[in-house]
């Protein structure tokens, strides 16, 4: 019932969303046939234990906390309601992770609080 240029759009993302498509798929996103019903576009799936921000995640225990200059990372504490992310620099060591002042501030968390540090 559609026409060739309808049916040769259907799957292919819009111009704009390239670039969103193509950081899905570094992610572990690949798309695998389906469509958007709105708008015919792909809809990108993934195995949750499979995305390299999932899979790569570290949670441990805040150790201390510091002035800057560790590595760049999304921060992220809680669960459903109460659940905070910011970006920070975080220090991972043996005996848990060392995060600075502003990040610690963000989050509302100190020494002994369980945060989950994702790298960038």
């Amino acid at each position: 019932m559609l026409d060739e240029d309808a049916k040769s759009a259907i799957g292919v993302p819009h111009p704009s969303g390239r670039a969103a498509m193509r950081m899905l798929e570094k992610e572990g996103f690949a798309y695998e046939g389906y469509v958007d019903i709105f708008d015919g576009g792909p809809t990108m799936l993934a195995r949750t234990d499979q995305v390299r921000s999932v899979a790569n995640a570290v949670t441990s225990v805040i150790s201390s906390i510091e002035g800057k200059g560790g590595a760049p990372s999304l921060v992220a504490t809680g669960r459903l309601n109460d659940y905070r992310c910011c970006y920070g620099e975080v220090h991972l060591g043996e005996e848990g992770i060392a995060i600075d002042a502003a990040t610690a501030d963000a989050l509302d968390v100190a020494g002994g609080d369980e945060v989950t540090v994702i790298d960038r």
